[in-house]
């Protein structure tokens, strides 16, 4: 093994021994042999190993009949090489084995990293690639979709499972694939309103290679915007209502009491003619309140008038 340029840190003759040195070692690779000394088989062992410590193994065996095949393919080897065997194959097979843990490593560490930063937002998130698989999800998204992570991994979201949870159809999946620019929608889903942002990252020609799906909750937002619909514009047409009347029965008996006293000889004809002033501002200051109101009706109006139904002329 040295003359392939690897170092071999330990050998062991049963599996006990073997499940040890992996600990003990941590070697890069493990070359095992099916037929070991004592009880415990070489899948066995191979299986223990993998799932405590995940390092990659190669069997070097002389059994290549299909039922001990198959066991060993239960532990989910990085090679099966049958004696004899060419130096050359037995290398090639190593480095293979090393670079596609390597990647396997990679592919984790990056899957880590997108649900850290997926998990820094508090809206539910979904991260697909180009052909609609499922990357990634943060913790909001798998409360929302009530399915454990391992049900997500490599599953495509035209899954009909995932439109349900999701709330959108085959179609609107189709069309988040289809031009470039960001995009939002709204939807209803189980009681509840989300707005959508769909943020793509592309390539050259535009060529899409990631799609990131937020389901931002706006269903208070539009419990508002229902209120406002059925009581809130109401309640401003009363309060406009008010402001006019209390201008008619307030400004209108002042100024006959101010033509009273202008007639009249009294010693306090300029005391109250300040008071008269004085109830005078104020009613200038429900003019002004009422001007107010008028605008925040028009706002109001131009805001929530479309698509809900309501006529910007029904106090008229």
């Amino acid at each position: 093994m040295n003359d392939f340029g690897f170092e071999v840190v330990g050998t062991a003759d049963n599996g006990e021994e073997a499940i040890f040195s992996a600990k003990e070692l941590y070697p890069d690779l493990i070359l095992m042999d099916i037929v070991l000394n004592g009880e415990m088989t070489g899948i066995t062992a191979a299986s223990i190993i993998k799932e405590k410590y995940d390092i990659p193994i190669i069997f070097l065996t002389g059994q290549s009949d299909d039922a001990t095949v198959n066991a060993a393919l239960e532990s989910e080897p990085f090679g099966y090489i049958v004696k004899p065997f060419e130096e050359r194959n037995l290398k090639a097979s190593i480095k293979m084995a090393l670079y596609k843990h390597a990647m396997d490593e990679k592919l984790r560490s990056s899957e880590r990293t997108n649900r850290i930063l997926l998990n820094s937002v508090p809206d539910p998130m979904i991260l697909l690639d180009n052909k609609k698989n499922i990357i990634a999800v943060n913790d909001p998204m798998i409360h929302l979709l009530d399915i454990s992570t391992e049900n997500f991994k490599e599953i495509s979201i035209s899954e009909p499972i995932f439109q349900v949870k999701l709330g959108i159809s085959e179609n609107e999946i189709e069309q988040f694939y289809t031009n470039t620019n960001p995009e939002k929608m709204v939807i209803s889903h189980e009681d509840r309103w989300y707005e959508l942002a769909i943020h793509k990252l592309t390539e050259i020609n535009n060529y899409i290679t990631l799609v990131a799906i937020q389901y931002h909750d706006i269903t208070d937002y539009k419990h508002l915007e229902k209120e406002l619909s059925e009581r809130g514009f109401g309640q401003i047409e009363h309060n406009m209502a008010q402001f006019q009347i209390l201008n008619d029965e307030i400004r209108n008996p002042l100024q006959i009491i101010r033509l009273l006293i202008d007639i009249s000889e009294t010693e306090y004809k300029q005391q109250i003619d300040d008071q008269i002033t004085v109830i005078d501002n104020l009613v200038t200051k429900l003019d002004k309140g009422w001007l107010k109101s008028e605008k925040v009706r028009t706002f109001l109006f131009k805001h929530y008038q479309h698509g809900m139904g309501i006529n910007p002329d029904m106090s008229e």
